[in-house]
């Protein structure tokens, strides 16, 4: 099964973020509660942290980007194994559980 990742309730108040670093590549394995990315705001970093395992597929954005937040920003993609094709649309994928950390 493939679920996207979309910025975390809270953040979205903000007109755009910063990614500041993605702590897995494309392909890796990680285990719930693992750190997957950190991002900026205006205001804070704030640490986003897997509550389920999974793989990273891909990566819509890089580290340094600004993304501007006028609609769900999609971030990235995970699959339960990486056998599973991409799927051709997201739109309807469920949403990876995230806890978020303002550090």
């Amino acid at each position: 099964m493939f679920y996207k990742l979309i910025i975390p309730k809270g953040i979205s108040d903000f007109n755009e973020i910063r990614l500041l670093e993605w702590h897995f590549s494309t392909g890796s394995t990680f285990e719930s509660g693992a750190l997957i990315l950190e991002i900026e705001t205006q205001k804070a970093i704030i640490e986003v942290r897997s509550q389920q395992s999974g793989i990273l597929r891909k990566k819509y954005y890089q580290e340094g980007q600004w993304i501007t937040l006028e609609k769900e920003a999609v971030l990235a993609l995970f699959s339960d194994t990486i056998s599973e094709t991409l799927p051709n649309s997201i739109e309807d994928l469920a949403v990876i559980d995230v806890d978020i950390n303002i550090v």
